[in-house]
């Protein structure tokens, strides 16, 4: 009986024994492991390279054109831009004053003669084609005369253009009738009573105020008056 029990007690211990070492076993190769993954060296693991990123399209200012045009707190706007008011057309030029007629001279073999004057300028003797001012002389004729002023024709009546306060010529009545031919005309002198400005063929006009009688002879030429229906007219022909 004693002899089992030491002998289970031999084998208890033996089994003891062989767990303790089993288990020192297990317990240096957990340590060994625990070294190795201490001391091992993990590598770095590898990063994908991200995607490229999406090109981004330039802006396109026309595709807000809503923004403007759909604006809830202001509806009055518009992408139109408002043109500015065209400028006022420029005034019309305005007409000068038509040119004062001082006497007609109708004449075969001469040109037609109008004698004129603008504003201060003196008298002088036009013909058809001959500028005056602003005016060009287009036609004349013992009614009308037709003036050119800007590419418009103007026609005027003698009667509406001619010089108001000219002063007329001697009334060729009874007491200015011409001296016979026997007798020789008068002559006189002076800057009234003779010759004014020539105007065509050597004829000269009669000066304002001239009140020597048809027929005079001046410094080589004769007072002609003649009466029309535009009242008297007078000038100085060289005397023949």
């Amino acid at each position: 009986m004693k002899r089992n029990l030491l002998l289970l007690n031999v084998a208890l211990a033996a089994l003891v024994c062989l767990l303790g070492w089993y288990l020192k076993q297990k317990w240096n190769e957990a340590q060994e492991q625990e070294r190795k993954i201490r001391m091992a060296t993990i590598p770095a693991a590898p990063v994908p390279q991200p995607p490229a990123l999406r090109k981004v399209a330039p802006l396109d200012g026309p595709t807000y054109g809503d923004v403007a045009t759909r604006n809830l707190f202001s509806a009055d706007r518009n992408p139109t831009p408002i043109p500015d008011p065209p400028p006022p057309p420029p005034p019309a030029p305005k007409m000068p004053p038509i040119p004062l007629a001082h006497g007609v001279m109708l004449w075969e073999g001469v040109p037609p003669t109008v004698v004129l004057s603008a504003g201060n300028a003196p008298q002088k003797g036009y013909h058809p084609g001959d500028k005056i001012g602003e005016f060009k002389l287009v036609s004349v004729d013992n009614k009308e005369i037709v003036f050119d002023w800007n590419g418009e024709q103007v026609t005027k009546r003698l009667d509406e253009i001619m010089e108001k306060n000219l002063a007329p010529a001697a009334d060729p009545g009874p007491k200015a009738t011409p001296p016979p031919a026997t007798e020789q005309p008068t002559t006189l002198s002076g800057p009234v009573n003779g010759p004014g400005k020539e105007v065509s063929g050597g004829i000269k006009v009669c000066n304002a105020g001239d009140s020597s009688p048809p027929g005079t002879i001046v410094d080589g030429f004769q007072k002609k008056v003649d009466t029309t229906p535009f009242g008297v007219t007078c000038r100085w022909e060289p005397v023949k």
